[in-house]
């Protein structure tokens, strides 16, 4: 009896869990509208936004699980002497999550198809941050007509889990499977959501009061999201 109680309990629990997250993000989405643009991409949208005047045009590609919010003050200061354009990928900030592979290649192809929509014409100057790093690279060696320069902000190797001891090795791979088989159902289930709600998201406590002020309630909606999780 003891175990039917608690298994009823448990499946109550994730039932509202579920409830909660699902009506919490429609609620959120009609409250906090994207920032900057959507644009088309085979069926999906992306979210970007742009600031300043002049050339080359800045274009800036966030670490993996980071949006354009992070890029706020960054792009303010850089607006005053060009243009830049940060971006979401699929599946973070007000992007759309997308049923394509998540390759470098993959997202050099969206980009490039972003900045055709949005009449951002080269030259380039590429800004990758970490994981971001990677397609930057790509698209620089991909089209270097179209790139007047680079910058690489503590960027991922491609050599990087051979470069590294074992131990580490595992670590990331432990890691990449809690990424890919547990957030996201957490996420589903409201589990992080609570946990943004608190500011203490794994490895990141404290992570929404590095945000400016204007803009803590946003990035709380754009990590609560489910999708996020799913893209990261």
């Amino acid at each position: 009896m003891l175990w039917l109680i608690i298994i009823i309990t448990l499946v109550a629990l994730v039932g509202v869990g579920a409830a909660f997250q699902k009506i919490f993000t429609l609620r959120e989405y009609q409250q906090f509208n994207a920032p900057g643009k959507l644009v088309d991409i085979d069926g999906y949208h992306l979210h970007y936004q742009v600031m300043g005047k002049g050339s080359p045009t800045v274009v800036v590609e966030s670490g993996q699980g980071a949006t354009s919010l992070d890029w706020q003050l960054v792009q303010s200061e850089v607006a005053k002497f060009t243009k830049i354009l940060t971006y979401d990928r699929a599946g973070y900030g007000w992007s759309d999550l997308s049923t394509k592979p998540r390759t470098s290649a993959q997202i050099v192809d969206e980009l490039r198809q972003l900045l055709k929509q949005a009449e951002i014409k080269p030259p380039y100057i590429l800004v990758g941050m970490s994981f971001g790093g990677l397609p930057v690279r790509l698209f620089a060696y991909e089209y270097p007509e179209e790139v007047a320069g680079m910058v690489l902000v503590d960027v991922t190797h491609e050599m990087l889990y051979e470069r590294f001891p074992p131990a580490m090795v595992t670590l990331n791979e432990q890691f990449d499977w809690l990424a890919i088989n547990i957030l996201p159902v957490a996420a589903r289930l409201g589990l992080l959501r609570l946990l943004v709600l608190l500011d203490y998201l794994p490895l990141a406590p404290g992570l929404f009061k590095k945000f400016p002020v204007s803009s803590q309630a946003q990035a709380k909606v754009v990590y609560a999201q489910t999708k996020f999780w799913r893209a990261f």
